[in-house]
């Protein structure tokens, strides 16, 4: 049994060490994250370490969520999908230029969205309005 233990906790540090990533063969997932995988199986021996490290870690994330948090993630999944490739290409850039700003800068956005969400509908939508008619300057951004 201890054995049987030891293996265990070796194979999932194995998968959880990136180095070892590339040697990561469909079969040594678990039946868990082959389920959630399952739409990329043909391809996952072409995907390169780094990428196989990303979906697993989104495994683990979808995973740890709520069944709630997993049917808003599906939603909007299913709403980018359906968004023209220019739309999908402007969102995919804003989120890369998110990620790459400070932690501290991250977090300002990201209290100022959860501020705006809390808001009532009518008053999103006159902000909204407000905004798209309103020229955006760059030293703005900066300040805020």
């Amino acid at each position: 049994m201890k054995t049987f233990n030891y293996l265990i906790i070796l194979l999932l540090a194995l998968l959880a060490t990136p180095v070892f990533a590339d040697s990561i063969i469909w079969g040594q997932l678990s039946s868990s994250q082959q389920q959630v995988l399952e739409s990329v199986r043909g391809k996952w021996s072409s995907f390169s370490p780094s990428q196989k490290n990303r979906l697993l870690k989104g495994v683990d994330r979808w995973q740890s969520m709520s069944a709630e948090q997993r049917s808003a993630a599906q939603g909007k999944l299913e709403r980018f999908k359906k968004l023209s490739p220019e739309q999908q290409k402007r969102i995919k850039q804003r989120y890369s230029n998110f990620k790459k700003l400070p932690p501290a800068q991250q977090q300002k956005i990201k209290d100022r969205r959860q501020w705006f969400k809390s808001l009532p509908v009518e008053k999103r939508q006159k902000l909204r309005q407000k905004w798209k008619n309103k020229p955006v300057i760059k030293h703005q951004l900066k300040r805020r």
